[in-house]
């Protein structure tokens, strides 16, 4: 019974040794980068100090990045001592979004995300998702939900060169008003956007490479099913894109809809386009979309495909649109559109 209870206390004391030094820790290193990353504005990071979860609280959080700026008024970041590979993210109620136009406020509902770590990998990441309930902008309805997960997957023969890490993922947008977004543009109805893919990375992100100079690069990209629905009008939009040797983006992407007037239409109504463009706009689209894609080795039919992947046949009533990317241009089908955008990263 003694050595039971030298036991416990010995392991009492090694969690609160855990417990307090891993928060410590935490604090310390994003104070670091809050200190060192012009990017990254953290007014104050204090330990939780609860027994169920290990972390720390954020106050006063601003992201800055090249779409614009977050605010919160503060996050929550732990782990629970029997999942340690496993860190959550609370957000909080309100948000200031800033993309350009003025601030505005998001309210979030359950807003959270968790990050898994492979400790024996270097504390690489594993796996990642962020969701939100229902998203208001300014006190009105925004959608109903957004979310996006990330997965470890091993490195396949179709990956770009210097490719060292590569995640599936998954981006789910329900119901998003892009009337509200857009100053009130008439847009058809709100956009429904379900798709999934892959990226590949030149490194694996993980808490080694926050700072400036050493986080992951972002060297291609893959959709294989990306569904887009804007109130009664429907596409789906597949392709793949990488970087060449000059940064800018190259491969193809496959624009699949019945819906083509009533989109150039649309186009129209949100002044996106002169109205009287939408018949001639019309014709083109429909003779680039008879054009024929290059076959791809060992492809059936209208099939084609590039780097291993396939872009099928349009079916009966569909249109496909396809914007190829080489050799630092861009075009739709036949017709040049200009220079390929420099690849994000």
């Amino acid at each position: 019974m003694r050595r039971l209870l030298i036991l416990a206390t010995l392991l009492a004391v090694l969690l609160a040794a855990f417990w307090l030094g891993g928060e410590t820790l935490l604090a310390r290193e994003l104070r670091r980068l809050d200190a060192r990353d012009p990017t990254v504005r953290i007014e104050a990071v204090s330990e939780l100090r609860e027994a169920r979860r290990i972390g720390v609280q954020l106050s006063a959080l601003r992201l800055d990045t090249p779409a614009g700026r977050l605010e919160l008024p503060q996050a929550d970041l732990w782990l629970a001592p029997l999942r340690p590979t496993e860190i959550r993210l609370n957000l909080p109620a309100q948000a200031l979004l800033d993309l350009g136009a003025g601030p505005v406020t998001l309210g979030l509902t359950e807003a959270g995300g968790r990050i898994r770590l492979r400790p024996l990998a270097g504390g690489a990441l594993d796996s990642a998702g962020l969701s939100t309930g229902p998203v208001t902008l300014d006190g009105a309805p925004l959608a109903t939900s957004l979310g996006v997960t990330a997965a470890l997957v091993p490195t396949g023969d179709d990956s770009p060169p210097n490719t060292m890490a590569a995640y599936d993922f998954a981006l789910r947008t329900d119901r998003l008003d892009l009337a509200r977004l857009t100053g009130g543009l008439p847009w058809p109805g709100p956009l429904q956007l379900d798709a999934n893919g892959r990226v590949w990375l030149d490194s694996a992100p993980g808490p080694t490479r926050l700072a400036p100079g050493t986080r992951p690069l972002l060297i291609g990209l893959r959709i294989d099913r990306g569904e887009l629905k804007l109130g009664p009008l429907a596409a789906r939009l597949i392709g793949q894109l990488r970087a060449d040797e000059q940064g800018r983006a190259e491969g193809r992407l496959a624009l699949y809809t019945p819906d083509a007037a009533p989109l150039l239409r649309a186009a129209a109504d949100a002044g996106l386009i002169p109205a009287d463009a939408v018949g001639p706009a019309e014709t083109v689209m429909r003779t680039l979309g008879a054009f024929p894609l290059a076959a791809a080795p060992g492809a059936k039919g209208d099939e084609a495909g590039i780097a291993g992947m396939v872009f099928p046949a349009p079916a009966p009533g569909e249109l496909r649109l396809s914007l190829r990317l080489a050799d630092g241009r861009m075009s739709l089908g036949p017709v040049p559109l200009g220079p390929a955008p420099v690849f994000p990263r």
